[in-house]
């Protein structure tokens, strides 16, 4: 029977998850642990070294030192794990106190959004990380996958029949969802039970108390995308079960959808028809003209529009894909920030600042695995675009860099940029081996805003 509780099992298996996925909850939350580990880590060596040194020793000698480190090592296990269990006894204990409530701050993001982060106390975060799972195990909510509807959409686009296309986005997404609508549900469904519902209307009270709005999830907590996603299944069932909408998909607020008229049918009333089902929810899709984009392919077989990174052009039933106009300029903002970076820090210390040019390009044109993942997450310019059509499509990115490249006059540095190149790590798939420090070291010229 799946246990919902803010239990020390639970948070126990909370750490050893994240402790899996190289996340090291101990050394964040309790780190009077540290010197037991070390001390586990040391006679782990020691054990090692004994191993090595065995044909030297006695078999008495070497059995006696080899059961002392053994016995040490389990009692340092044991320390360890005791330690563990009682903070992870008070972090449950805080929890299920009346009183407990997650804290919130608010930071302005680059933007305009602003962005909450939750206090880290070991409770907040356990119990928000428990409430998560609590939440797409009873509901079975999971964020949909990019690549997959880009996938699906191809496969909708690939053919000669009329369609309408609207794509769309709702107005301060999280931001709109309104605090008494998704109360209700949770409280009618009753699925969760009530301490897990006790901390969502908590932490839906901080966030009113921060923004001073009774609508709106903090955008930043990991527990609102839970909520938005299930707040959300009333819309996607709604626009899934009209008979003329052929495909529909979303993506956290932004949706796609592609209906085939009917003989008669007013393509006119498809986009009032998404607006209502929005209202109903209190939510209000953006009709800025860049935001919500109609493609009618009833009158002509061709056209082109930007979905997930992506911009897709239809014709004569085929679909290609390339970067949308927002990722291309992305890129240019980074590969262009990277060169004023290497200006302004050549006057200072020109090699270091070479060092890391060169770094930052060849980061922007190759691949790289995520160190501490368990998962081999792999990011880069193949693996966040692998559904471009051909390599070809990533051209005006190379001419850009080309450009950049040109306007400076070190001429041994120019050769070794020209070596890189987006197409050719996108068709190559060429790898960039990265410390953790580098990596940080790469992005935080990009962090904000880029």
């Amino acid at each position: 029977m799946f246990k919902q509780s803010f239990s020390v099992e639970n948070f126990r298996k909370i750490l050893d998850y994240e402790n899996r996925r190289g996340v090291y909850l101990e050394a964040l939350f309790f780190p009077e642990v540290a010197p037991i580990t070390l001390q586990i880590k040391n006679c782990m060596a020691a054990i090692r070294t004994l191993q090595k040194m065995k044909p030297g020793l006695s078999e008495e000698d070497y059995k006696s030192q080899q059961s002392k480190l053994n016995t040490e090592k389990l009692k340092l296990k044991e320390d360890k794990e005791r330690l563990i269990t009682q903070r992870l006894e008070a972090a449950s204990a805080e929890t299920a106190s009346r009183g407990f409530r997650v804290h919130l701050t608010s930071t302005p993001f680059s933007n305009g959004m602003t962005v909450y982060v939750a206090d880290n106390r070991p409770g907040s975060y356990l119990a928000g990380k428990q409430l998560q799972h609590n939440i797409r195990r009873l509901y079975k909510v999971k964020q949909s996958n990019r690549n997959g509807i880009i996938r699906q959409l191809k496969g909708a686009l690939s053919d000669s029949f009329p369609k309408y296309i609207i794509r769309t986005d709702f107005a301060h997404f999280f931001e709109s969802i309104p605090h008494d609508k998704l109360i209700k549900k949770l409280d009618e469904d009753a699925l969760l039970e009530a301490p897990s519902r006790r901390i969502v209307k908590q932490t839906l009270a901080e966030y009113q108390h921060l923004s001073g709005s009774a609508t709106g999830i903090p955008r930043g907590i990991g527990v609102s995308a839970y909520l938005a996603e299930l707040y959300m299944r009333q819309f996607d069932r709604a626009i899934r079960a009209s008979d003329e909408v052929t495909f529909y998909a979303r993506y956290v607020d932004d949706v796609i959808v592609v209906f085939s008229p009917r003989p008669g049918s007013v393509v006119a009333r498809y986009l009032p028809f998404l607006i209502d089902h929005a209202a109903k929810l209190g939510l209000a899709l953006n009709l800025e003209p860049n935001k919500t984009i109609e493609r009618d392919l009833t009158a002509s077989p061709g056209c082109a529009f930007d979905y997930l990174g992506y911009k897709l052009s239809l014709g004569n039933g085929r679909v290609r894909a390339g970067l949308s106009h927002k990722r291309e300029e992305k890129y240019m903002r980074r590969i262009q920030a990277s060169f004023l970076a290497y200006q302004k820090g050549a006057q200072r210390n020109e090699k270091q600042a070479r060092k890391l040019l060169v770094k930052r390009i060849r980061f922007l044109t190759s691949n790289v695995r995520l160190r501490n993942s368990k998962r081999n997450v792999m990011i880069g310019v193949f693996y966040s675009n692998s559904l471009l059509s051909s390599p070809r499509e990533l051209a005006p990115l190379d001419m850009y860099l080309s450009a950049q490249i040109d306007s400076i006059a070190n001429e041994s540095l120019k050769r070794r940029l020209r070596q890189w190149s987006f197409q050719e790590g996108f068709s190559k798939r060429r790898f960039l081996p990265l410390g953790t420090g580098e990596f940080s070291e790469i992005i935080r010229l990009w962090k904000h805003g880029a």
